[in-house]
This record gives C-alpha cells, structure tokens and sequence, in this order.
C-alpha cells in the first residue's frame, strides 16, 4: 500500500476499533461483585408466576409466552433447582481480545437513529453452577428451562436491587431478557450500565462446564427431542446445548491466537467494519457475527496458504478474501466441484446451481478427524465450521444464502483491492453498500405459521423454518438466472415475524431469459421432479439442436415487461411449492410508470434499440452508396446511449416518417398513412 492507503488503514482502525476497554472491565468488574454476591434460593421450574411474585413485580412476564409452549412438554413444574451464584463470571467475544467494533461501526443500522441501539455490547458469560442440573437434563428442553428460570432470578434480583440504596442503584440503568440470535430458547440478559462517559450494554450469557454432558451426546445424528413419544435426530436443539458447554473453551483458543498472531486483531476489526458496511450483521435470524468472522480468521491463518503470521493487517484482509473464494481441495488434491451436503443427489432431485467455495465441504478445525464424522456433520448443516473442541459447529445458526452472500462480497472486494485502484480502499472499506444496492430484484413474503407453537421441532422458529424452506424453492426455481439469493426475516422477534425478504442478483447474462430449461426426456426421474415443481407451467419442447427438454416458456410475458420474468417466475414457484403464504409483493414494476410515454404505454427500451439500430443500418448503407461527395464515407459508428439499451426516454418514431416517400422506411406496398405527394 502507498503512504495514502497506510493512512487511511490507521485512521479507519482507529475509528472502527472499540476505545472503551478500560471502561469495560470496569463494568465487568462491578456486575461479577453483584453477580457473586446474590443469595441461595430455592426456584420452582414453573412455566407461571405466583400472584405473591406478580405483585413484586409485574412490569414482565416471568416467562415469555412463546418460551411456555416451547417448554410445556418439559412436565417440570413441579420441581425445583437451588440457584446458587454463577461459578464464574468472564468476558468474551470481541472485547475479550482486542477484536470489539466501535459503536459507530458496530450497529450502523440502529433503528431511528436512537443513542440506545448504537450503545456498544460487552458479551459476559457466566457459568452456572453444575449442581443446578441432572445427568439427562440435555433431553427435551430441561436444560433450556433451567437456563431460563436461573437467568430470570437474576434478572429479578438486579431489578429489585435497584430500589434499595446500594450498588446497583448507580450501577444498573436497565435490565430487559432479549433472545440469543432471536432463539426463543436461548434468552439472555442485556444490563444498560449507567456511566457518567456514555450508557454500556453488557450482554449476559449464562453458559455450563464443558463436561456438564457428555460431548457424544450433543452430536448431529442423536435425538434428544421427542414427539408423540417418538424420538428424531434433532443437531440444531443439541447445539444449543454445545454453544453454552464450549463457550469458555473457544474464547481461549480464539485468544491465544490473538496472541500469538501481532496484527491479527487489527485485521479482525477491519473485516468486521468491511462486513458492517454491507450491512451482513443486519439479520440476526440466520447472519453472520462477528465473533464467528473471528473465528474463520484464526482457523484460517493456522490451515490457509494464503496467510500465515508474519503478514500486516493488509496482507491478512486480502488473503482472507482470497482463501473465502477458493474452494478447498479434498484428500486427493483435487478441488470440490459442488455441495453435496453429505449424500449424493438422490434420484429425482432438482438441483440449485452454487459456485464452490471455502466452505463447500465443511470446514474441519481437527485435521484429523474421520471421514464418517464429517460426513455426519455435512449431512446434518447446510454449512459447517466445526471448532476445535470437536462437538460444536460454530456456523450452526448461519444459512447457505449468508455464506454464499459473505463469500459473493469477499470475491468482489478482493478484485477491487487486486486491481490497485487509486480509490480502491475507501470503496472497499468506506462505503456504506447497503442490500438495496447490491441486489437487483426484492420480494417480501408474508407466510403464516403452519404448525402450532407447542409442535416440538428441532428449530424453535417457525419463521426460519420458512426461510429455510423459501430458499430452497428459489435456489431452484432461478437457477442460472441469479448469482445470489438471500432471504431473512423482516420481523424484530422470532416469535412474531411473518415477512419474508428475498433478494435476488441477476446473472447479466441469463436473468431475462424466456425459457427455463429443464431435464431431457430420456432422463424420467429429474423430468418428473422438474414438471411436479412447475406444474402446469412445465412442457415439453424441441430445441434448435435436437435435444427434447421439460421447459418453462414465459412468453405470456411482453416484451416490454421482460424485466419482470424473474419475479414471476419466483412467485409462482413459491406459491407452488410453499404452504401458508399470504402475499407476495416484488420491485421489478415499481419504476415502469415513471418510464411510460405521455400517453400512458410503456415500450421496453430493448425494442427502442432495435428500432434505432435498424434505422443506422439503412441510413449508413445510404451513406457508403454516395458517390458525390469528396471523402467516401466507409463506416459508421453508434455512439448514443439510446443504441446501447441506456437511455430511458430514446427518442421515438415519427408519426409521419412512413408517408413522405423518403425511401428510409417502409416498402411502397405497405405504406398507407399518406400519399408521395404530400
């Protein structure tokens, strides 16, 4: 890098980099005394509040309405379990090693601007006490439950605490029980700190000793969920448990790396304020964090070519855009050439085109693990990151459409950065690229919940069931048209989003396609899966070299709507294939009004071109004949926007150039609008 870009690195370091350490510890400090210093007390596993309790205070309810039908076939309210104080209290996550955004960077999208959502989050994990648990408390949300009433005990502790005259009073501003990533399972507890400088938020969550339960029982393949008395394999439920179980023993694997690596904190901040602007930390649903881009850079300087410990901050972003776009060689040496999830393609099975990359194949921290365990992980995940410890996958909460959106953004950057621009690094790293920028075609689905809340189900969110779903359906149904497909929820809470967001990036080259082609007749299994998918819409059709194809022609589409194929492609593909859908609503028409012509018709710019180009032809032909003239003319060029597609308003035909017999238009038989004489 120049002397301009070094700058620049230091001054966005310096302002993406969090400066409230000391502040933190500080506060880390004073919440492990009141932490520490709460009493014993014996807790019913109840799913209600005793009037006695709900008179102390009533401001909320002591257990979320949803979390009552998660856990009401727990059949636990008769027992008890003995809070006793946390058996540790630490920091984790970024601030934990030098690696914490700032507030401006880290919640650049707070909602109205308000002080409250960009205050900075210092991540406290407390582990409770292993007394407070049975040998087969991971089965059927005990564990879950327990969590939950120790962490609302200390929640009501701290509240109540704020009336007295003590610590607390000065200390804790506000104490709300928000959920981990929107996981109705996991709450955890947000403490706004009242400081003279700026308000701070730590985030409580409570965690358990890694030997608590056994590693082989919190594995991809068990079931530890029942229903109708009927267990099923259930890896999301069982690495909810791992997360807790593993926390303390990744964070010190993530800080020994920061150690022992000079420059791989500063490397981390800049990949997050570069994740930050193109706003990937936005949907907490289904995204990417930071502590797991952390994460992939520490594996990822132990195992990648591309990066090693010597290297700068520069050198270490740049290879970590490199390593994401490459996809990694198996055993044999030999690149993998698509995902397959761990099994081969079963027969009948439509498939969405996806670009290999460093995740295809999962992402294995122990080098030495068998074969058969990753593929029991890889058949489990649609992307697997599995962490040191061996038993939690650390990208178990993230989709396919986040990785792939991760990876599309890594690619882009790292050509930018390749190309050495003189502008490069404030278009990498200080533009804000927001979704409605990068992607070409936007729908928004409203979906009501088709199962109740008290089904027992490996996802506790019924709407990221739906995102899971939609997004398959897409995969497939825009195919080559799209390079990118993302879907999130627009909802604040797990429990009551119902839209569905569905961005699209078109490939230049296929996006606008008419027809969808699909499997060769000869091929009756994927023939069959293709025209169940379509449905009415799928025909058989003989193309130009012979080939007979199932095929889905949109030419009922005008010409002058041709951008809108791909939303109605998508939207009647969804309404296929997924129930409970109420609405859908897509961009690609939001514009055609302001391109009409005064009199209300909208021509597409395509035929506009057509029209000039076959009006050049004539008129350069015209002009190549002509022989008086001093210089003969030999070629001619188009250089106006209206012959490239670009113009919206290119000028149009003359009502009367087909009538004055000026030999540019028509044949003589067809003109009839006026006679020569005119």
């Amino acid at each position: 890098m120049n002397s301009l870009d070094d700058a620049l690195l230091k001054a966005t370091l310096d302002d993406a980099r969090c400066q409230q350490t000391s502040l933190g510890k500080s506060a880390v400090a004073q919440l492990t005394s009141l932490l520490k210093g709460l009493e014993e007390k014996e807790l019913k596993l109840k799913l209600e509040e005793d009037e006695e309790e709900e008179e102390e205070d009533n401001d909320e309810d002591y257990i979320n309405a949803s979390a009552r039908d998660l856990f009401a076939h727990t059949n636990m309210s008769a027992k008890t379990i003995t809070f006793k104080p946390p058996s540790s209290v630490k920091a984790v996550g970024g601030h934990s090693y030098g690696g914490a955004l700032s507030f401006n960077t880290n919640n650049r999208g707070g909602k109205d601007g308000k002080e409250e959502d960009t205050t900075p989050a210092i991540d406290v994990a407390i582990e409770m006490p292993s007394s407070c648990f049975n040998e087969k408390d991971y089965l059927d949300h005990r564990y879950h439950l327990k969590r939950m009433v120790y962490l609302k005990h200390i929640q009501k502790q701290l509240l109540m605490s704020r009336k007295k005259k003590n610590i607390a009073k000065k200390f804790v501003k506000k104490c709300d029980l928000t959920f981990y990533q929107n996981d109705n399972r996991k709450p955890c507890l947000t403490i706004t700190i009242d400081n003279h400088e700026r308000d701070l938020k730590v985030r409580v969550l409570p965690c358990c000793a890694a030997n608590l339960f056994p590693k082989q029982r919190l594995g991809p393949t068990k079931s530890n969920l029942k229903k109708n008395e009927v267990r099923f394999e259930s890896p999301r439920y069982s690495q909810s448990i791992a997360e807790d179980a593993a926390m303390h023993s990744i964070n010190e694997w993530l800080q020994n790396k920061y150690k022992e690596v000079k420059f791989l904190g500063a490397a981390s901040v800049l990949i997050k304020a570069w994740a930050s602007r193109r706003h990937l930390f936005e949907y907490s649903n289904d995204g990417i964090t930071g502590f797991f881009l952390s994460c992939l850079l520490a594996h990822m300087v132990e195992t990648s070519d591309a990066l090693s410990p010597a290297m700068d901050t520069n050198q270490l972003v740049q290879g970590f855009f490199v390593t994401l776009a490459t996809a990694k060689k198996n055993s044999s040496g030999i690149a993998n050439s698509k995902r397959t999830n761990g099994s081969n393609k079963s027969s009948g099975e439509l498939e969405s085109s996806s670009i290999p990359n460093y995740f295809t194949g999962g992402v294995f921290c122990d080098s030495e693990l068998d074969e058969e365990t990753k593929k029991s992980w890889i058949g489990a995940f649609k992307v697997v990151f599995l962490s040191p410890c061996g038993s939690l996958n650390l990208a178990s909460r993230i989709s396919q459409g986040a990785i792939e959106e991760l990876v599309q953004e890594a690619v882009k950057s790292s050509e930018v950065l390749e190309q050495a621009g003189r502008n490069a690094f404030v278009e990498v790293f200080l533009t804000d690229l927001p979704r409605a920028v990068r992607y070409d075609l936007h729908m928004q689905v409203e979906i009501s919940p088709t199962s109740s809340l008290k089904d027992v189900k490996d996802i506790s969110s019924e709407t990221r069931i739906a995102e899971e779903e939609i997004f398959s359906i897409m995969k497939i149904a825009m195919n080559d048209r799209a390079d990118a497909v993302r879907c999130a929820s627009i909802g604040t809470s797990a429990c009551n989003a119902n839209k569905i967001w569905i961005g699209v990036q078109l490939n230049p080259e296929n996006g606008l396609k008419v027809i969808d082609v699909g499997p060769p007749t000869d091929n009756e299994a994927e023939a069959k899966t293709f025209r169940a998918f379509w449905g009415e819409k799928s025909e058989l059709r003989r193309f130009k070299d012979a080939r007979i194809c199932e095929a889905v022609v949109w030419s009922f589409v005008p010409a002058s709507r041709r951008h809108h194929i791909p939303a109605v492609a998508a939207e009647y593909a969804l309404k296929k294939n997924v129930k409970g859908i109420d609405s859908i609503t897509w961009t690609s028409k939001v514009f055609d009004d302001l391109l009409s012509s005064s009199d209300g018709s909208f021509v597409a710019v395509s035929e506009h071109s057509k029209h000039l180009l076959q009006t050049l032809d004539r008129l350069a032909r015209r002009m190549k004949e002509m022989k008086d003239v001093p210089l003969k003319v030999y070629n001619v060029q188009p250089i106006s926007a209206a012959f490239r597609g670009c113009d919206p308003f290119p000028p149009k035909q003359h009502p009367l150039m087909f009538g004055i017999g000026a030999g540019l238009g028509k044949d003589d038989e067809v003109i009839s609008a006026f006679s020569r004489t005119l």
